[in-house]
């Protein structure tokens, strides 16, 4: 769709754990893919990654699970190696991966991924210039065309510190093709 999601709510609506089954659904299902994950530093982005990420892995059936090669605290990878005909070592299944990466600009730009992750957004300093930057990892072959999605989720009301920046994401995010996703209060919405 080219378009990504500036999500906004309320605390414990559950932005995180949505976005971690999105990583884990994304990884399972699609070949080859990076999904880049950050948080508001990096001890967080390693707790959103066990805590949100790898536990919906772990809740799933064992028969349902991909073998992980790659399990650490700033990435998950899955696939399996195995001998090809000729004897060169080969990745088998869907050779996609997690990659945890601070929130700084080093970190998230770049790399050729399908979908970036930005957990506790209001409180990352340097948001707009960290988006500009990850944006064009998003990007196609053409370097141009966005094929990958960013999702971009905050707190309402917890943004006093580098706040600024994320309501100058909301506010202009048709600029970056984002979407604007606002769950009020208690709505108790949610979407499958």
């Amino acid at each position: 769709t080219g378009k990504g999601i500036v999500y906004l709510s309320r605390r414990g609506f559950g932005k995180s754990a949505d976005f971690g089954s999105v990583a884990i659904s994304a990884i399972s299902t699609l070949k080859e893919i990076v999904v880049k994950a950050t948080s508001k530093d990096e001890k967080d982005m390693q707790k959103f990654l066990n805590d949100k990420i790898k536990m919906t892995y772990y809740e799933m059936k064992p028969y349902l699970r991909f073998t992980d090669m790659t399990n650490n605290r700033s990435e998950f990878h899955i696939g399996k190696e195995i001998k090809g005909a000729d004897g060169l070592t080969v990745i088998a299944g869907n050779n996609s991966r997690i990659i945890g990466s601070a929130p700084t600009l080093a970190s998230l730009e770049g790399g050729g991924a399908r979908i970036v992750i930005i957990d506790e957004a209001g409180k990352i300093k340097g948001l707009m210039e960290l988006v500009d930057n990850m944006l064009p990892s998003l990007c196609g072959e053409d370097g141009i065309t966005r094929v990958g999605v960013p999702l971009i989720g905050g707190v309402a009301g917890e943004v006093e510190t580098f706040g600024n920046d994320y309501q100058e994401l909301w506010d202009k995010a048709d600029m970056r093709d984002l979407l604007r996703w606002f769950v009020p209060g208690w709505a108790g919405v949610r979407l499958d």
